[in-house]
């Protein structure tokens, strides 16, 4: 799985031969390294999340590199754009929480006491715990407001 050239490491380069196998040396700083370098929370994430997919065998190649290989769309097709969904465009890996969101981009720019209210105000988990549809119909004040 190693291989390159033809030629497979040894297995010290990356594992204390005395445990068999069971710790890895394999450093984060090695890890952003690679094609996928490991970003905010993804520094905090067992190895085993991302390379051992059945529970089962390790795989260390072709496992994923954007964020719904790992991770669900919640947000359905609310969000395509040129046939793809950028996550990147509102999310951070840091707490995933939505921090690029530019509101000024919608319908809806918030404005005064608005940009105060918590996204979750407006964009309300359905009774049954599935993320809301963040295209809303209407906008009038009393909608909201009594």
């Amino acid at each position: 799985m190693f291989a390159k050239n033809g030629v497979t490491p040894d297995c010290v380069e990356c594992h204390f031969l005395t445990d068999g196998f069971g710790v890895s040396m394999f450093s984060i700083e090695q890890h952003m390294e690679t094609p996928f370098p490991l970003e905010g929370a993804h520094q905090a994430t067992p190895c085993f999340e991302c390379h051992m997919k059945d529970g089962k065998t390790w795989t260390f190649r072709n496992i994923g590199a954007t964020c719904t290989d790992c991770h669900d769309n919640v947000h359905g097709d609310d969000f395509v754009e040129n046939g793809s969904t950028d996550c990147k465009r509102c999310h951070v890996a840091d707490d995933w929480f939505p921090k690029l969101f530019d509101h000024d981009l919608t319908e809806f720019p918030l404005v005064g006491e608005h940009v105060t209210v918590d996204c979750r105000e407006c964009h309300k988990v359905a009774d049954d715990g599935k993320v809301p549809s963040f295209k809303i119909e209407r906008f009038a004040c009393a909608d909201c407001h009594k």
